[in-house]
């Protein structure tokens, strides 16, 4: 079974919740069973692995690209729009 503590910093959330899911269904399982001592100690693992996990320290993500301006237009609408900018201060006051 895998647990939180080892998919690492490097996964995403979605990894943590599915782990989480798989093990809270171990959970409903155990007691619908009748197991309740195992359900139990399924509990106390998620719950150390949730206060490891909290206490290790995080990697942070990879810096995403800039994005690229690939819009040819934009110098003309920048232009556009100061002209509009400048006709309306200088007949704002008239």
């Amino acid at each position: 079974m895998t647990t939180i503590s080892s998919l690492g910093s490097e996964h995403a959330v979605q990894d943590v919740a599915k782990v989480r899911r798989v093990a809270l269904q171990a959970v409903e399982a155990s007691v619908i069973a009748g197991n309740i001592p195992d359900a139990q100690r399924i509990l106390a693992r998620m719950a150390e692995e949730m206060r490891t996990a909290a206490s290790a320290p995080s990697v942070p993500a990879p810096a995403a690209p800039a994005p690229v301006d690939t819009n040819p237009y934009r110098p003309v609408m920048k232009a556009d729009l100061s002209e509009v900018g400048t006709a309306t201060h200088s007949t704002g006051g008239k």
